[in-house]
């Protein structure tokens, strides 16, 4: 498939001049899962779907970048991150949505992490590549999604996790995105 419709726009892949590249997509709806009503004081019941996004990395070329993006004028923002795992979410007045990305290279990547003054640590200006193995993923500067390399042909397929959830009741939009933020990660 080329284009997956969510409720907050289209997902698609393209290469780096733009042409649309296909990509499969196994569907789960989950059923059991609960948020926090206020109004209610009480934890109610709501169905989010979890789509993987499934790349073969033998359709795409070495060396090329590739951009993995839902497209719409819509205001995306970093979701959460963990080990492997980073994600960003989006919220309309009718559904939350979240796509999450497998960084293969993350622990190499937090190894060349740079001292701060602040005490804390900053990422390199460009990482050394040299350790580094199946592609390279960075989340777009307006977080609608991500954009990666491919360095070989190491890794069997390449995947990303897209949950949405509609809004049904009177409840947090924070509710629906944390739900949909942790759906969303590896």
């Amino acid at each position: 498939m080329k284009e997956l419709q969510t409720p907050c726009g289209y997902l698609n892949l393209y290469d780096e001049s733009g042409e649309l590249v296909s990509f499969d997509v196994c569907t789960d709806e989950r059923t059991h899962l609960k948020i926090y009503d206020e109004i209610v004081d009480e934890h109610i019941s709501v169905k989010a779907v979890l789509d993987e996004i499934i790349i073969n990395p033998s359709s795409l070329v070495v060396g090329k970048k590739y951009v993995l993006k839902v497209s719409g004028n819509l205001h995306f923002e970093y979701g959460d991150a963990d080990e492997y795992s980073i994600s960003n979410v989006v919220s309309t007045s009718d559904a939350s949505l979240s796509l999450g990305a497998y960084d293969p290279n993350d622990i190499e990547k937090d190894k060349q992490y740079i001292p701060n003054e602040r005490g804390g640590m900053d990422p390199p200006a460009q990482y050394d590549q040299t350790n580094f193995h199946g592609y390279v993923i960075l989340p777009l500067e307006d977080w609608s999604g991500f954009s990666f390399q491919l360095l070989d042909y190491s890794i069997p397929v390449i995947k990303f996790k897209l949950a949405w959830i509609e809004h049904l009741h009177d409840v947090k939009v924070s509710e629906y995105q944390n739900v949909v933020t942790s759906l969303s990660m590896f």
